[in-house]
């Protein structure tokens, strides 16, 4: 989260999805969704919704609650 929100000399959107990729791949639910929001709306990646939605039903999968809201307003 350091440096998708910016707190270490400003936003990093490659940085960030290395790390969201590398907790992604443990299960980690919030790294997941996390990657789920980079696809949808193509922070430091072209916008991908069936990335988006894989990544958003892996986090809900692991009971991460913010992904099923998110999924519901995925078109």
């Amino acid at each position: 989260m350091i440096f998708y929100n910016g707190f270490v000399g400003g936003k990093d959107y490659t940085k960030a999805l290395r790390y969201f990729q590398a907790a992604a791949g443990q299960n980690q639910p919030e790294s997941q969704f996390m990657l789920g929001i980079m696809y949808r709306y193509g922070y430091g990646v072209a916008v991908d919704l069936t990335q988006a939605r894989k990544w958003l039903e892996l986090a809900k999968a692991n009971g991460y609650a913010g992904a099923a809201k998110e999924l519901g307003s995925l078109q």
